[in-house]
């Protein structure tokens, strides 16, 4: 029971590693290499998934979306993998060079791409501190762009709502210095000296009632443009409120903010850049791992045996064409002799 198991187990290991379980039977070394190349991409594949599944978590709050684009991205990293596998078998093994060098920029490029969800969540409590520096930074400059672009508006207003505060307090001024003269002049502490309304102190007392009146009268008439200013001006304000409670509805904790915050982090701490850069070999190799054991784990005697057979199907693929076309050859020339 135990044998026909790990049977299984070796065949699954060695469809992943593109090999065909017959081409291997009798060959114990080969078996041997096959699995441990199967074993490679299997890792692989799992780190591809767990990947992009973590890299799905920062785009939505939906486990089934999470999951199911976990699961199709690694089938896909799994299926790329296998066919970089099977490219280096057989008689693709003839000529290395470009093959591998493409290889191995592809799986440079998905190890890169790979490694960047990886390294967010490795990272993520120096990333969530970041993100609140980098947002508030940016509210900083939303802000201010939000208060420059409603300057044209607010500026024309708060000049004329200023122009007619100056005006108040101008009449009010004149108010005062009124009334202190008209009441120095009627204690005695001022003006003539003598205690009680004379002449002087009624025209002092008609001077501060008229300015009192011409104020009330400015007032009754600025009224309802100070109250349309004011009116506009909270409109205005509102307005530029509502945008930056706009601004902070938005999460912007996105992949591609946390993938900024980090960039952020690494250019002002240089020992988080080289483990950045550490990091970032290590698991770029993981990608590598499948095309490495490949080129590490030389299997001959398997190609040999893929190359014979492809050389076996072609000559037999040879054979039949060349046997249906003198059988029709013959037809031919029968038909033409009858």
């Amino acid at each position: 029971m135990e044998e026909n198991k790990t049977s299984t187990s070796d065949k699954f290991l060695w469809w992943l590693a593109s090999a065909d379980a017959q081409l291997l039977e009798g060959n114990r070394s080969e078996q041997r290499k096959f699995s441990l190349i199967g074993l490679s991409i299997m890792f692989t594949w799992l780190f591809a998934t767990a990947a992009w599944t973590y890299f799905f978590h920062t785009v939505t709050d939906s486990t089934l979306i999470m999951l199911s684009g976990g699961i199709l991205m690694g089938g896909i990293v799994l299926t790329i993998d296998r066919v970089l596998i099977a490219g280096l078998q057989g008689s693709g093994e003839g000529s290395k060079t470009g093959a591998i060098a493409f290889r191995v920029a592809l799986a440079l490029c998905l190890g890169a791409f790979m490694a960047q969800p990886a390294l967010l969540y490795l990272f993520r409590k120096d990333i969530n501190v970041q993100l609140a520096l980098d947002r508030e930074v940016r509210k900083q400059a939303t802000v201010a762009e939000i208060n420059r672009s409603m300057q044209p508006q607010l500026k024309p207003l708060i000049d004329q709502r200023d122009s007619l505060a100056s005006i108040r307090a101008s009449l009010d001024s004149q108010i005062v210095s009124l009334r202190n003269s008209y009441l120095a002049e009627t204690d005695g502490s001022g003006g003539t000296g003598k205690v009680g309304i004379a002449s002087i102190a009624r025209a002092k007392k008609a001077e501060y009632d008229a300015a009192t009146t011409e104020t009330a009268r400015w007032e009754a008439s600025a009224a309802p443009l100070l109250s349309k200013i004011n009116s506009d001006i909270d409109t205005l304000t509102a307005i530029q409120n509502k945008r930056i409670a706009a601004f902070d509805a938005t999460e912007n904790d996105g992949f591609l903010a946390r993938i900024e915050a980090l960039q952020h982090l690494i250019e002002s701490n240089a020992a988080l850049r080289w483990r950045y850069i550490l990091l970032l070999s290590i698991i770029m190799l993981i990608e590598l791992a499948p095309v490495l054991s490949k080129l590490l784990l030389n299997t001959k005697v398997y190609n040999q045996r893929l190359v014979l057979e492809e050389g076996y199907l072609l000559n037999l693929d040879r054979e039949v064409f060349e046997k249906k076309y003198s059988e029709a050859r013959k037809y031919s020339d029968a038909m033409h002799q009858s």
